[in-house]
């Protein structure tokens, strides 16, 4: 009889212990809820912008701008009269064209859209369109050129990582030299041996655009392109063909004023 009243007792004391863990865990909880809605809740801020909310501004080189036949084709604007296109183009991008003048226009993200922005395939239809205007012609490269350029955020002397105007499936690092303040025969310069040796050697591509053989040059004047995969090769290469005119205007003059 006596043992079973001891375990009747500690049967006793662990339940009243156990009571009582229940009641301090569920007036900590009431605790915790009443500190959680007296507190002020801290304001509710939107989520930072990405790159892929902001608007990119293309602007439309001068030298097209200033030819009559390029505003005749582009009237009735970007993808001519045809509005299934400009359709196409938000349905594809996600993005508005919006233009604001005839010197640029504006790529937005679009509020209706239903899919995330493509700001880069939006901007090589854009490009495409203009290409299409263009045609067969030597200033291509320079239009795929000055269209990057205006968009580029702190381009270092002129180089910019751009849509291969010889392949659009890959970007390269490209600068455009004009050949204007040169010799007129400065491009017989840019393709002697030495010249290609140094090009395949730095891993890079040098396209001399000027009117040859009827193909016309458009607007623009005569310029040389110089491409690489890296951007410091690319860098040799654009001084090493500077080096290269200056040289061969310098010689130029001097045989110029030999009596």
């Amino acid at each position: 009889g006596k043992l079973r009243n001891c375990v009747d007792h500690a049967a006793f004391q662990t339940k009243d212990a156990m009571d009582r863990l229940c009641m301090d865990r569920f007036m900590q909880k009431s605790a915790n809820k009443s500190f959680a809605s007296n507190a002020k809740l801290p304001p509710k801020t939107s989520p930072p912008k990405s790159k892929l909310d902001h608007p990119r501004k293309l602007m439309i080189p001068g030298w097209l701008l200033s030819d009559d036949f390029f505003l005749q084709q582009t009237k009735g604007g970007l993808f001519g009269s045809e509005w299934c296109k400009q359709a196409n183009f938000q349905e594809k991008t996600g993005c508005d064209l919006v233009f604001r003048s005839q010197y640029y226009l504006l790529i937005k993200p679009s509020p209706n859209s239903e899919c995330l922005p493509k700001l880069n395939i939006a901007t090589t239809m854009i490009e495409n369109a203009l290409l299409k205007v263009l045609g067969v012609d030597e200033s291509r490269c320079k239009l795929l050129y000055d269209l990057t350029l205006s968009y580029t955020q702190h381009p270092v002397d002129g180089i910019i990582h751009m849509r291969n105007p010889l392949s659009s499936a890959e970007r390269v690092w490209a600068n455009i030299i004009d050949l204007s303040p040169y010799s007129k025969l400065c491009h017989t310069s840019l393709v002697k041996k030495e010249v290609n040796e140094e090009m395949h050697k730095l891993w890079c591509t040098l396209k001399i655009c000027r009117e040859n053989f009827g193909v016309k040059l458009f607007r623009c004047r005569p310029y040389v392109m110089i491409m690489g995969r890296h951007k410091a090769s690319t860098g040799a290469a654009i001084d090493f063909v500077k080096r290269v005119l200056k040289k061969h205007t310098r010689d130029t003059e001097i045989n110029d004023f030999e009596p």
